[in-house]
């Protein structure tokens, strides 16, 4: 990871991880930005890439939550997954 910063309200914070490496390729210019926050709903991811190598990708896949316990009671629980797919 190259960067974290959190905001001065301090409900987001901003990774930035560059120079990103392919499983064939090695270390590629390619960087990847992401922000979260926390707002009324509950947690808003964001991200961003920004590819400067001369290869296309295919797919992004974030975030990836694994063993994340909801809050009991739970009062609301909602997954909205976009998906970005280069064909």
């Amino acid at each position: 990871m190259a960067s974290a910063v959190s905001a001065q309200d301090k409900r987001s914070v901003t990774f930035v991880w560059k120079d990103l490496a392919g499983e064939y390729s090695g270390k590629l210019d390619i960087s990847f930005q992401s922000t979260i926050t926390l707002n009324d709903d509950g947690l808003a991811f964001g991200s961003e890439v920004m590819n400067h190598s001369p290869y296309t990708f295919e797919t992004v896949t974030y975030p990836i939550l694994g063993d994340v316990p909801l809050p009991i009671p739970v009062r609301f629980a909602a997954v909205l997954l976009e998906g970005w797919n280069a064909q």
